[in-house]
């Protein structure tokens, strides 16, 4: 199966990454749609591997997974918003293959984002990591209704 892998750009220096399924791409639920492959591993480590090549051309950013929950529509199953569990695998991979000497880790299970906040760029992590989080709220969908 092939992936979509985008990098969104937002205000306060935040580039979310995000990815689905291409089969997907007109849905207007594309990020909740489960593939049925059991092995999201390989494009999750692609997902976190392309910070990396962010960094080297936007030096300044910071980062961000925000974890989606799935959605099956046939059987009208829709997961919890918060601490989901694409959320869940994202924490384990990202504290895994992204250090803590450039960024400094803030999970938020309660909307299931994950941010990797530039130390270098922010040296006041805490103000930024609230800053963001406000962002989120105000930018994504994280009522219960879809």
């Amino acid at each position: 199966m092939k992936y979509i892998i985008r990098a969104e750009f937002f205000e306060n220096d935040v580039i979310c990454i995000k990815y689905y399924a291409a089969r997907d791409r007109s849905s207007d639920i594309k990020y909740s749609m489960l593939t049925n492959e059991f092995m999201p591993y390989k494009t999750l480590v692609t997902c976190i591997s392309i910070i990396s090549l962010l960094v080297e051309e936007y030096p300044n950013k910071c980062f961000a997974f925000n974890a989606s929950r799935s959605i099956l529509i046939k059987q009208k199953i829709r997961e919890k918003i918060n601490n989901n569990k694409r959320f869940r695998i994202y924490c384990k991979l990202v504290e895994n293959f992204v250090g803590d000497i450039n960024f400094e880790h803030y999970i938020f299970p309660e909307i299931s984002s994950y941010l990797l906040v530039n130390k270098n760029s922010f040296p006041k992590t805490d103000e930024k990591k609230e800053e963001v989080r406000k962002m989120f709220l105000e930018i994504f969908d994280f009522t219960e209704d879809i």
